[in-house]
């Protein structure tokens, strides 16, 4: 979250830092069959093969909780926004990135630092807005 502005306020150096950390925790934390991407900016993809929606739920909150832990930009630390989505049978990357994003826009809405997963619709269960 906000990443634009450790970059402003800190330096791009201490940027590349956080994003160093960010990594080394991701890595850590999936499987080795998963798959990660940086999209651009501070927009990041992780593939979780055979993931249902239980799974991502958990999967994506540990590592909101993980990040917001053990990151920091000095002595500050460091939040990050989730929306993570299946990716359905037969659909194109573009469509199944759409609806992830859409995802992590809504759980920024929502206040930052939090995850919100939706189904392959596109539908938020109620128990992801709190």
């Amino acid at each position: 979250d906000h990443f634009k502005a450790i970059n402003d306020g800190f330096g791009h150096e201490a940027g590349d830092a956080v994003l160093v950390q960010f990594a080394d925790l991701v890595r850590s934390s999936t499987r080795k069959g998963d798959r990660f991407f940086r999209l651009g900016g501070e927009e990041f993809a992780l593939l979780l093969p055979g993931a249902d929606l239980d799974a991502l739920r958990d999967i994506t909150e540990h590592l909101r909780a993980s990040v917001e832990r053990a990151v920091r930009c000095g002595d500050r630390p460091v939040t990050i926004s989730i929306g993570a989505t299946p990716l359905a049978a037969g659909e194109s990357a573009s469509s199944w990135l759409s609806r992830a994003d859409s995802a992590m826009y809504l759980a920024k809405g929502e206040g930052r630092n939090r995850v919100i997963v939706v189904d392959s619709d596109g539908q938020v269960p109620p128990r992801e807005l709190r």
